[in-house]
Parts: structure tokens; sequence; C-alpha cells
């Protein structure tokens, strides 16, 4: 597996996996806290080789992190969601990362739409959760990135 092999990603003795995934394809993707940097990264490698990595300094004043999530409680009768969207944005890409949970049909899903701007083609990656380390809804309490209503 991918994001449990040491050499699979460069890290730093302080850094600290927020949330990772393996996609139905075998990309891996990591959001992590670099304690060294004091800054989120976001890391995308392919067999092993570090494909891109995005980096969003804590000490700026504009963020490009951003969290919106929408709950209702309840179970099936109430028709419980619990809908989470991590965002980032540069110049160059605008990343989604969705965890969506349903009562409905107790359907769990998590993807990452990431938009290249210049050309804005679309890459799409559907979780494979077997695969799953953390969640993005620690972003809901840990104040990593500015909180946004959720409106998608």
């Amino acid at each position: 597996m991918l994001l449990l092999t040491p050499l699979s990603l460069p890290a730093q003795e302080h850094d600290r996996l927020l949330f990772g995934f393996e996609s139905e394809e075998g990309d891996a993707w990591q959001i992590i806290a670099e304690g060294g940097r004091e800054s989120i990264a976001i890391r995308w490698a392919k067999r092993d080789s570090l494909v891109l990595e995005l980096v969003d300094l804590l000490q700026d004043t504009d963020t490009l992190l951003s969290y919106g999530y929408y709950l209702r409680g309840g179970g099936t009768s109430n028709a419980g969601l619990d809908l989470n969207s991590l965002h980032y944005q540069n110049a160059e890409y605008h990343l989604q990362f969705k965890d969506d949970w349903s009562a409905d049909d107790d359907h769990h899903q998590i993807d990452l739409e990431m938009t290249e701007i210049s050309t804005g083609e679309v890459h799409y990656f559907l979780a494979d959760t077997s695969t799953l380390v953390g969640s993005i809804m620690e972003f809901r309490y840990n104040e990593l990135a500015r909180e946004v209503e959720l409106g998608r």
C-alpha cells in the first residue's frame, strides 16, 4: 500500500498526516501539517514518485485552504447527512476534496476533483476507502483552514 510505505513520500520528523488516501487507480494523496515549515502540504504521488506538491504557509493571512461542512443529524428517518469539503486554490490548480455520508443508503464516498486553471481540464480521483488515513473532518476543529459556508 503506497500510503504506508516510508519511501513513498518524503516527510519530516515533525510532520503529521491529517488525511490521505489511495485512489482506485493507485494515485496517492496526502494532506500533511508540516511542523518544520509551519505549513500544510498537499502531495500527489504515483508509483512511489512525487507528481505534485502544493504548500500553504500557515503564517500567511491569505490562506489557500478553506473548509466547509453541512451536518444534518439523524438516521434514515431524518435523511441524515454529513457533507465535508476542503478546497485548495492557487493560480494553477483548484482542488476540492469531498467526504460525504448519507443515512438514506448509508453511503460514504470520498473523492477529489482537481481542475487545472489554465486549461480547464478536470481530473477526478475516487478514494479506495480501505486506504483512508485520517479525515478531512479534522479541519472542522483544527483551525488550519478558514471556514466557509458549504456551497456546492
